[in-house]
């Protein structure tokens, strides 16, 4: 956790100390490397305004991605992107924010890492029935 606390203050940890931390420690340290707490909560569950869009007008939080998508289904949506939010009003403004395509930005072991630390966010024992 030193590590991860160090990259999130802006000190990046080192190759020796990544190679210490679990896959779900690096993803962490990804999380906030990409900066997606920005829109995503810091503690990824979401609360970021999105006027008009679907998801209670707001960014969804990362909490409960387990329970709707496999790891090679989440990958795959975080390379590609989505820039066509669901609107709650079809008459009205399309929401501002969307989720941008990472493919030629983030690495394959930082995808699988960040997959990894996204599925560990789902609380114990919960399922959603997705």
């Amino acid at each position: 956790m030193k590590a991860a606390r160090a990259a999130i203050s802006g000190n990046a940890p080192t190759a020796a100390d990544l190679a210490k931390m679990t896959p779900v420690e690096r993803g962490h340290i990804v999380f906030q490397k990409y900066g997606c707490f920005q829109c995503h909560g810091q503690d990824a569950k979401g609360g970021v305004a999105n006027p008009n869009a679907k998801t209670a007008e707001q960014v969804p939080g990362l909490i409960y991605v387990a329970d709707g998508y496999t790891k090679d289904e989440l990958k795959t949506f975080i390379r590609r992107g989505e820039r066509n939010i669901p609107m709650l009003h079809p008459d009205g403004p399309p929401p501002p924010h969307f989720m941008p395509s990472w493919s030629n930005v983030i690495s394959t072991n930082e995808l699988n890492d960040l997959a990894d630390y996204l599925f560990s966010l789902k609380p114990k024992g919960d399922n959603l029935g997705f």
